[in-house]
Formats: structure tokens, C-alpha cells, sequence
């Protein structure tokens, strides 16, 4: 996101956006997605088209991003480029607790399967999760676009093919400022969104 900034002000020089601040608790996000437009126009994060219908959002699609495995970077497998199911048994990773996306709860099947190691499931990702990943041997299934608000994990792409769209979630009926941005996204080149490997 902080990438594509720039690019917005070129091609829209007037626009603004403010930051609001809010509580990273499971009812507080299901709140702001319930009601999107109403405090907040956007919110930036990973979607499938089951989660925005869940959601009743509209989403505005930057890229796929690979469904990766986190870990503290110290952890014995952060300096391998790439992840097998033969690097993960035996290990210990967290998943979420209950069906979340469809690419993701593919990709965790795949994992626990395959790779049979032992899940440690969690309800909602919060900065608890995220601490027991940084700081233990615990392995982390998610995306490497949460590095931008979690740089103490470190993701490491697994060998396979599962991806989900990373965007900014937003109401079905935007308000002027927020159409104005929706707007501008669409005048960047597509250069900029590329699908990461």
C-alpha cells in the first residue's frame, strides 16, 4: 500500500486519506466489515468472494498473494527460499480455528494432511497470535502482505499453488470520497499489481 500511494496522488492530486485507528478484537472487525461506509470507507486485507458476500463488501483487487508459512526469523527454515511438506512435519503450526476463506481452508487441509504435523488453532488473528509466532518454533499458515503491520514474522513461500486476493474491502455503495479513490486505483498502470511468486 505504501508503494501505490504515490501513484494515487499522480493521477488524483487532491485526494486524502486518514488512518482510523480501531481495537484488533474479533466483534470489533466484524463490526467495521458489517458496516463499511458508515465510519470506515476501507479496509485493506485478503478476501475471497464467500468472505465479501458474508460481509456484504465490495473489494477492489490489487493482486493474488501466495499462502505462505510465518515464522520468527530465526526460526531453522527462514533461510530456505521455499518450503516443502517434508520441511514441516513434525512441526507445530497455527491455523485458524474455524473455515475462514476457501484458497486459504484448501491450503490448511493440504497442510495438515499432507505435512502431518500438529495444528494449534486460534479464533481470530490477533497481536497474541502473532507474539507466540515470533517468539516460539511455531509456524504461522497466512500471507506475507501481513509483514507490513507484523515485521518481526517472516513468510516463506510453500511449494504450491494456492493464492488469495490481497485489496481494499469496501460498501457496495461507496460514499464521493471513496468512489473518487476506486476511481484513481483504476488509472494506475496494472505494472503495479503484479501477482507475487
Amino acid at each position: 500500500l505504501s508503494a501505490l500511494w504515490p501513484e494515487v496522488q499522480k493521477v488524483c492530486p487532491g485526494i486524502r486519506v486518514q488512518f482510523v485507528p480501531f481495537d484488533n478484537k474479533a466483534d470489533v472487525a466484524r463490526d467495521i466489515l458489517m458496516n463499511m461506509g458508515e465510519r470506515i470507507d476501507f479496509v485493506a486485507g485478503v478476501y475471497d468472494q464467500d468472505f465479501l458476500d458474508r460481509y456484504a463488501c465490495g473489494a477492489y483487487k490489487f493482486k493474488d498473494v501466495p499462502i505462505a508459512i510465518g515464522m520468527s526469523p530465526f526460526h531453522p527454515l527462514a533461510a530456505k527460499e521455499k518450503l516443502t511438506f517434508q520441511d514441516l512435519k513434525g512441526l507445530k503450526i497455527l491455523v485458524q480455528e474455524k473455515p475462514w476463506m476457501i484458497s486459504y481452508d484448501k491450503a490448511k487441509e493440504a497442510l495438515l494432511h499432507e505435512a502431518s504435523i500438529t495444528p494449534i488453532t486460534y479464533s481470530f488473528l490477533d497481536v497474541i497470535t502473532l507474539n507466540r509466532c515470533q517468539m516460539t518454533d511455531d509456524l504461522l499458515l497466512g500471507v506475507n502482505v501481513w509483514t507490513e503491520s507484523v515485521p518481526l514474522i517472516k513468510f516463506v513461500s510453500m511449494d504450491w499453488e494456492y493464492t488469495i486476493p490481497f485489496g481494499l474491502m469496501h460498501s457496495l455503495r461507496p460514499s464521493s470520497g471513496a468512489s473518487l479513490l476506486l476511481e484513481s486505483l483504476k488509472k494506475l498502470p496494472a505494472s503495479l499489481f503484479q501477482t507475487e511468486k
